[in-house]
């Protein structure tokens, strides 16, 4: 467990031990980074400023929640909270500084690096190698593992004994939207904690701290704050509109060039240069996730028959034909085949035809066919 002890005020910060991402703490409109600036989640907050003050943070946390509902901006003012001079995350003392700089000695950030798809079993090797170091000062150490679960299982098993073993002063901070892909082992050794989505007032709010204009209804965020900063640009509600169509149109022989057209859409339409692979995927991962939203719809419209919980509040004609379309009649089974599609989308696979298996169950079932 950390240690509840303000450091002293002219202490300064070295190099995190593990290199890592910079993780940016807070965003510049607002000058304090600690829980209060942390929009919803307020029982939480309260919990986790009580236990930071005691003392008492438990040695592992586990952080769940949709993606975008805040789970890393709620670990980051944790983090603030902890080192801040004032205790506070005042954003404006020197620890606040070194955070918001990325480079603070007590933090060790682990995250699936630039260009790959889930956290190497390296990555977790050389966390746990730096964790059997003495913490750098009496504050102790946090680490932030975000996006736990894109960990393959050799990594989570790598994991395992650090978390079975912690050394005193260390405190781990996992984030996870998919909970059921971190190991059961590892979730019995977390104090778990789930969030929310927030209401769209408080989504809004996010919205006007961050100097955002969201190019789409609020509601599309569900309620959770960084996928409404992430859509805001203009390009991603044109794209979200591309999908929305092509999802009500019927079926043709034309639907893999559409999606290779959306892959390759850019601000000024659509492109001559051919995207790099990683570009691609990025993209086709925005694609799914676009879908999911507007097929999350569609269901719900089918089964209240009206819009009252819907989030695509600007496409509700087009809603009411998707979900007449025979691919989505059995929802059950075409959230299970956008689940495949993203899986397949962080392999070996062409995005534009994990996106043509979306809209055609046959060639979904062919694909699992030669994939088993």
């Amino acid at each position: 467990m950390l240690r509840a002890m303000s450091p002293p005020a002219a202490k300064s910060s070295s190099a995190a031990p593990v290199a890592a991402p910079p993780v940016r703490f807070g965003p510049p409109p607002t000058p304090s980074i600690g829980l209060d600036a942390v929009a919803g989640h307020a029982a939480l907050r309260r919990f986790l400023g009580e236990r930071d003050a005691a003392g008492t943070l438990p040695h592992a946390l586990l952080l769940l929640g949709p993606r975008g509902v805040g789970k890393r901006t709620l670990a980051q003012a944790l983090v603030a909270q902890h080192f801040c001079a004032r205790r506070s995350g005042c954003g404006s003392c020197a620890d606040c500084g070194a955070l918001r700089r990325g480079n603070h000695a007590g933090v060790v950030t682990v995250t699936v690096a630039d260009g790959k798809s889930a956290i190497s079993i390296e990555q977790v090797q050389n966390l746990s190698r730096d964790l059997s170091l003495a913490p750098p000062d009496e504050r102790g150490r946090i680490t932030l593992l975000l996006a736990a679960d894109r960990m393959g299982a050799a990594a989570q098993d790598a994991l395992l004994k650090t978390l079975e073993e912690p050394r005193p002063g260390n405190v781990l901070v996992l984030t996870a939207a998919r909970g059921d892909a971190v190991l059961p082992t590892i979730r019995s050794r977390c104090q778990r904690f789930a969030l929310t989505p927030l209401a769209d007032d408080e989504v809004a709010a996010v919205a006007a701290r961050l100097q955002v204009t969201p190019a789409m209804p609020l509601s599309v965020a569900g309620g959770c704050p960084g996928i409404l900063v992430e859509w805001s640009a203009p390009l991603v509600d044109r794209l979200r509109r591309g999908v929305a169509q092509l999802l009500a149109e019927e079926r043709g022989r034309d639907d893999l060039g559409k999606w290779i057209a959306l892959l390759h859409e850019s601000e000024g339409g659509e492109s001559d240069e051919e995207p790099e692979p990683a570009e691609l995927r990025a993209r086709a991962r925005l694609l799914l996730r676009l879908v999911l939203s507007l097929v999350r719809d569609a269901v719900v419209l089918r089964a209240s028959a009206g819009g009252a919980t819907i989030r695509n509040l600007d496409q509700v004609e087009r809603l009411r034909v998707i979900a007449n379309r025979p691919e989505w009649a059995d929802a059950a089974e075409a959230l299970a085949r956008l689940a495949r599609a993203q899986d397949r989308i962080e392999g070996n696979v062409d995005p534009a035809s994990v996106l043509w298996c979306v809209l055609q169950p046959a060639a979904d079932e062919a694909a699992r066919a030669g994939e088993a």
